[in-house]
């Protein structure tokens, strides 16, 4: 997938913040993370897991209830809130 396409699909502005995922996040990156992480303890992995779960089921609890906020406040407030994808940033 292109970045352009990526842009489009996720609703991001800025092509340097795809750019700057891939340095962060991409292939290269993923090798070492995971060659690092071999070298660990399985028990200590394990509890790491079970946290970054947790945390996960919280954030998207939160997710789910600023969504609701959002949608409420829209609907009530007959306002937009939400950032339209095709809207463009200004320019600084």
């Amino acid at each position: 997938m292109s970045s352009p396409e990526v842009r489009k699909l996720y609703g991001i502005g800025s092509s340097s913040t795809v750019w700057n995922w891939i340095q962060e996040f991409g292939p290269q990156r993923s090798k070492e993370k995971v060659s690092e992480l071999s070298k660990k303890d399985p028990k200590l992995l394990m509890e790491q897991i079970k946290a970054l779960e947790a945390q996960l089921k919280l954030e998207k609890i939160r997710n789910e209830g600023l969504n609701f906020m959002i949608d409420l406040a829209e609907k009530e407030q007959k306002v937009s809130i939400r950032k339209k994808g095709s809207t463009k940033q200004s320019g600084k």
